[in-house]
């Protein structure tokens, strides 16, 4: 796979910014509701609580007055790969940039842990290209399309749009 050089550099987060942090057991309730929020909107896959808790490990979340206010999960698809998934930021924090620094936190977690790339299927293409990813077939990501497509009750009628973002490059910097 060839690699990308021109992506952004990691975003700082900055004084008075909500904190984020990993998400922990007491998390799972909101961010199940958050999703589903977004899901009842036909934005996102709904994610059942079950769901969620038995993956909570892959889960940051910012968080405001002690209430879960965005998202984002970083899931191992195998050595080189992980997806970005399960992004989210209630509706009245949007705008603020908490989705990018969700992103750029998984995407550090991704350079430390050593994937070569990470890539999202997506509604949001802007979003991902401003982040450095870019759209690449979904026939480049055969482990998302027969892990998790094959049993999704969109799979032929899918508007997502798969991205990509290569960190081998990031990493050598």
């Amino acid at each position: 796979m060839e690699s990308v050089t021109s992506a952004p550099p990691l975003h700082v987060v900055s004084a008075g910014a909500p904190p984020i942090r990993r998400a922990t057991e007491r998390d799972v309730i909101e961010i199940a509701a958050l999703i589903n929020h977004y899901a009842a909107l036909g934005q996102m896959l709904p994610r059942q609580e079950e769901s969620v808790r038995q993956c909570i490990h892959e889960f940051i979340v910012a968080e405001t007055r002690s209430k879960v206010i965005a998202c984002g999960a970083l899931h191992a698809w195998d050595r080189e790969s992980a997806e970005v998934r399960s992004l989210a930021v209630a509706e009245e924090y949007a705008g603020m940039g908490l989705g990018k620094q969700i992103v750029d936190r998984l995407i550090a977690d991704g350079l430390d842990r050593g994937f070569e790339y990470a890539f999202a299927l997506t509604l949001q293409v802007r979003f991902f290209e401003k982040l450095g990813f870019q759209v690449v077939k979904k026939s480049v990501l055969p482990q998302k399309v027969w892990g998790d497509c094959i049993i999704c009750p969109f799979l032929y009628n899918c508007h997502e749009t798969a991205v990509i973002r290569y960190l081998k490059a990031e990493g050598a910097r």
